[in-house]
């Protein structure tokens, strides 16, 4: 998914800019994100089936009335992908920018304020767009920021 601000081109020279590496390591694919101008993240938010219609009516409603302050948000109607064996669905809430911690932590202290206190993690979309999910061949953590 291509976020406010990233485009197509610039995701896909980083993208082959990072095939192209041999020292593949966060630190390596966190610089190139930022080299190309591939800021975007987001905060994951799991729900099983029977519980995602009333996160999802919470996250809607917060960003609406103002609680909660992230870029855009997402939630996936589907819970069959290759990359979530959980099968749970996931509730996406992006931020503009995964190096600025202190407005990644506002959101986060705004989720928890509306009620998500569980521990979530924060994916940067240069990770996605870079096929970095659990048990990559590179070794990467996929989410990149716990609270």
């Amino acid at each position: 998914m291509e976020e406010e601000g990233e485009g197509e081109g610039e995701v896909l020279a980083m993208m082959d800019a990072w095939q192209r590496r041999t020292d593949k390591n966060a630190q390596t694919l966190q610089s190139l994100a930022s080299q190309y101008g591939c800021l975007n993240g987001k905060w994951l938010i799991y729900r099983r089936r029977d519980l995602v219609d009333g996160a999802w009516n919470i996250i809607a409603r917060a960003v609406y009335s103002g609680l909660l302050s992230c870029t855009s948000v997402k939630v996936a109607t589907s819970a069959s992908d290759p990359f979530n064996p959980s099968g749970q669905h996931v509730i996406c809430c992006y931020t503009k920018d995964f190096r600025d911690v202190a407005d990644l932590k506002r959101v986060r202290e705004e989720l928890r304020q509306i009620g998500f206190k569980g521990k979530i993690g924060y994916k940067a979309d240069c990770y996605t767009y870079c096929d970095i999910y659990a048990k990559n061949p590179c070794g990467i953590r996929p989410t990149i920021l716990y609270e």
